[in-house]
């Protein structure tokens, strides 16, 4: 690809919710994976990096007062996304050196 020829236009960055070649190829895949009509412009959703789409993800299944387990240590996106929201995060350590968890205190965040 000569760069000295791209149009204004190829130059550009995508529109923020994916191009529309980019959506419709997807929602062609993953319609012909999942057996079902998925549409492009309604049924798709391109974010721009994994901050957004977990923020996106949070927004989509929290709402106001619920509660958010998050493993500590943890992304520090995690507790802002919570809060943001307007769930509230409930922090459950994680054990070095193995990583794991003291089930009561999981059961305990649950209450």
């Amino acid at each position: 690809m000569n760069i000295n020829k791209l149009s204004d236009k190829e130059m550009q960055y995508a529109v923020t919710g994916g191009a529309q070649n980019f959506r419709e190829a997807l929602a062609k895949k993953q319609s012909r994976f999942m057996g079902i009509n998925i549409d492009p412009n309604t049924e798709i959703v391109v974010t721009c990096g994994s901050t957004e789409a977990m923020m996106v993800a949070m927004m989509s299944v929290c709402n106001p007062g619920d509660k958010v387990i998050v493993f500590s240590p943890f992304y520090e996106n995690y507790t802002a996304d919570a809060i943001l929201s307007g769930a509230e995060p409930i922090f459950v350590s994680l054990r070095p050196p193995s990583l794991d968890f003291n089930v009561l205190e999981l059961e305990a965040a649950f209450k």
